[in-house]
């Protein structure tokens, strides 16, 4: 099943946002089974996520958010349509977020940026604003987790 967004309006995650670290390292901090723990929703109240990744055209990832003490966890995954290392990444994403259930893509792209890089996220097509805004702030939650990461702090 491929899924195309292509001439369909309606909400849609677009974050851009700077760091200090090479694409190349932003890239595998990303895609590492074992990093993504470190970054992805690594908020107060929280376990470290589980997280699997086979890195490559319809390979699949999935990423288990484990809130503290709640048992109530969410499994998101999907698969990746496009990957091209330390530049693209196109994969769906399905899962039961904020109380619905939701089938979007992901595109994310890494780019150099002087000494740095930047990426810029693309993550749609929801339903309704609230459901984006809801998306919105769980990326807003683990890109704060991937700048720590990433900058040591």
């Amino acid at each position: 099943m491929m899924i195309d967004n292509a001439g369909i309006a309606g909400p849609v995650v677009n974050v851009i946002t700077p760091f200090r670290a090479p694409r190349a390292k932003v890239f595998k901090t990303w895609t590492d089974a074992t990093l993504i723990p470190k970054w992805f929703m690594v908020v107060p109240g929280y376990l470290p996520a589980l997280a699997t990744v086979d890195l490559r055209e319809l390979g699949g990832w999935k990423i288990t958010v484990r809130p503290e003490p709640d048992k109530n966890h969410t499994t998101l995954e999907g698969n990746f349509l496009d990957v091209k290392p330390n530049e693209h990444l196109t994969y769906s994403w399905r899962g039961n977020v904020a109380g619905g259930e939701y089938l979007t893509l992901v595109d994310v792209r890494f780019e150099d940026d002087g000494e740095g890089s930047l990426l810029r996220l693309s993550h749609g097509v929801f339903e309704s604003e609230p459901d984006r805004a809801a998306h919105e702030g769980g990326w807003n939650k683990c890109l704060q987790g991937l700048h720590a990461l990433l900058e040591g702090t």
